[in-house]
């Protein structure tokens, strides 16, 4: 019973980190494309860098709410097992 009240904490905590990290990437993104897009203000292709990077940006982000979800959707599913039995 411990060891399975432990493993639902994991579980959790992991999606939490996992949110976390795309929060992160996703502003990484943002920053690296900030500064590319400074570095060539002066090229025409300027605003293709800036519109490349945003869709990055959202994928990544839509990529890893769907892996976050998967995860607090196990978790919900270890809990009502271990409320149920």
């Amino acid at each position: 019973m411990r060891i399975c009240i432990y493993l639902c904490v994991y579980v959790c905590v992991c999606a939490r980190v996992c949110m976390y990290a795309c929060m992160y990437i996703c502003y990484a993104s943002v920053r690296i494309c900030i500064y590319l897009c400074v570095r060539v203000r002066a090229h025409v292709h300027a605003y293709v860098y800036v519109y490349l990077c945003m869709r990055m940006c959202m994928y990544m982000c839509a990529c890893g709410g769907v892996y976050l979800c998967m995860h607090v959707f196990v978790c919900a599913c270890v809990c009502v097992v271990l409320l149920v039995y």
